[in-house]
């Protein structure tokens, strides 16, 4: 897995979730404080 840094938009940190959910993709993220609206998002890792 590649880390990488990426500063997004509240709009497009919207459409990424919208866009993982419909597309039954998993997100992977260790912010999840950012996407309130998936419900079953957990931190890619532990740190």
């Amino acid at each position: 897995m590649i880390r990488t840094q990426i500063y997004l938009t509240e709009n497009q940190r919207n459409e990424l979730a919208a866009t993982a959910e419909s597309e039954n993709a998993k997100l992977k993220t260790l912010n999840t404080r950012h996407y309130p609206m998936l419900k079953n998002l957990s931190p890619a890792y532990k740190k």
